[in-house]
């Protein structure tokens, strides 16, 4: 007795599979809609663009409020040994990054690289000062910003 409950049983199960196969749980689809929606909208940026902060030495960078790129960049310096640089360096403080910012966030950067090295000329011109020592590093600082242009001038965020 105890099988022909269970082929019964299993019957049944493929009745109702058969039927949501057919027709779909409605429910079920709602609220995977509802999660593909939240998800999407937590993939999309809250930036508007990748901005270059400042050019200058370690010491003369006043910092910002979320996670920057300090690319090391030098007189002469290429498109091509830019963008590796910041791809090189968004790889190397990955885990900081994905801290503050989405995996969308995080690839505006590549994209910012990828663009730099498209681009023909050198992106930045470091004027080398005579007493300057070779030992000093300059960088190029980057983050992500919504820039606003409002009265002739130019702010990182509203």
């Amino acid at each position: 007795m105890f099988n022909l409950i269970a082929v019964k049983d299993m019957k049944d199960s493929n009745e109702i599979s058969d039927w949501l196969d057919q027709y779909g749980n409605p429910e079920i689809e709602k609220k995977v809609q509802e999660k593909l929606k939240k998800i999407n909208t937590m993939e999309k940026s809250r930036f508007k663009e990748v901005c270059v902060l400042d050019i200058c030495f370690p010491d003369y960078f006043t910092g910002y409020h979320l996670p920057v790129l300090a690319v090391s960049v030098w007189h002469g310096i290429t498109n091509e040994e830019v963008s590796n640089g910041i791809k090189e360096e968004v790889s190397s403080i990955y885990d900081l990054l994905i801290e503050s910012f989405n995996e969308a966030e995080i690839n505006m950067f590549d994209a910012y690289a990828d663009k730099i090295r498209g681009e023909s000329g050198q992106v930045i011109s470091i004027e080398q000062e005579e007493e300057q020592e070779e030992e000093e590093q300059i960088y190029m600082y980057l983050s992500l910003c919504n820039p606003v242009y409002s009265n002739g001038i130019w702010f990182l965020n509203p």
